[in-house]
């Protein structure tokens, strides 16, 4: 009788720590799935900003690049069409849950980069505007903007596949059901840059 009582002790006891093991883990992991999803988010908000610091510098070089009055109109106007569309169209937290949304996004995105090195192509050829002050300031501008769109998707997508992991692998998967959490759109570039940068849900 003894015996029969110790092992059931021993059974709850066991179980109860079984629980409160449990328990702790999921605490745990729902606070890192609230911290990555943190990080996402801040990520998310700085590609935003780089891709629309690059669009504004873009509609600015514009009349820039008008002064060059030997410049082929077709290059120019590609520029201030792909522009327009660009700003014609915001990334935010809807946009990121809706692929087609965000691959239209990318899509005039990867046009205005294009663009801007269409432009940028053309104007090499006139050494005088090429050797301005105008133009370095505006080429020097752009190139930095380019830079940290490059920066802020390498950084996006790094957190995103951390937090991808996080709420699609065995076990963290069911506390990331649980919460309603699912997996984050990341960027890929496309080798051709006049083609749109694809978008895949990992």
């Amino acid at each position: 009788m003894k015996g029969w009582f110790v092992a059931l002790l021993t059974g709850i006891v066991l179980l109860v720590f079984g629980v409160l093991i449990a328990v702790v883990w999921g605490i745990a992991t729902h606070e890192s799935i609230i911290t990555l999803e943190e990080s996402v988010d801040k990520r998310f908000t700085a590609l935003t900003e780089a891709y629309r610091h690059r669009a504004d510098l873009a509609g600015a070089s514009i009349g820039g690049f008008r002064s060059c009055a030997k410049l082929e109109k077709e290059p120019l106007q590609q520029l201030v069409t792909a522009q327009s569309n660009v700003m014609s169209i915001s990334l935010d937290m809807n946009t990121l849950v809706k692929p087609a949304s965000l691959s239209m996004y990318q899509e005039r995105q990867n046009e205005l980069g294009y663009a801007l090195r269409r432009v940028s192509i053309a104007v090499e050829k006139f050494t005088d505007f090429r050797k301005g002050e105008v133009y370095q300031a505006i080429k020097n501008d752009l190139r930095e903007a380019d830079r940290e769109v490059v920066k802020a998707i390498a950084n996006y997508n790094a957190v995103a596949t951390e937090y991808n992991n996080k709420v699609t692998r065995v076990p963290s998967n069911i506390i990331a059901g649980f919460m309603g959490r699912f997996a984050k759109p990341v960027f890929v570039a496309t080798p051709d840059a006049k083609r749109p940068v694809t978008v895949r849900f990992d």
